[in-house]
């Protein structure tokens, strides 16, 4: 946008020079608004500050489903020694993919 802006003084001071009164008066109002839009724009530069969040900490996300799977495990256990099934392994491994 500053490019813009000093281009647009550039063409403002030739159009003065040759006398084109009608792009004279073109550039002076793209240059007003060219001046707005840099105003407005270090305006939001100083009212906006990056925030840091951090990095998500899922340590106790995952204890919790390991928690709750295995609550479910131990019910289904549970279930099947009451059926009498013995065909239920006591433990099951679960392999977890490690990314």
């Amino acid at each position: 946008m500053e490019e813009i802006h000093a281009n647009l003084h550039d063409r403002l001071q030739e159009a003065k020079e040759q006398g084109w009164l009608g792009e004279f008066a073109a550039i002076e109002a793209s240059l007003a608004a060219a001046e707005q839009k840099l105003a407005a724009m270090r305006d939001l530069t100083t009212r906006h500050h990056t925030v840091h969040l951090g990095m998500p900490d899922l340590r106790g996300v995952v204890a919790r489903i390991d928690s709750k799977q295995r609550n479910e495990d131990a019910k289904r256990q549970s279930r099947a020694l009451q059926r009498g099934d013995d065909r239920l392994p006591l433990f099951q491994v679960r392999h977890r993919d490690h990314a």
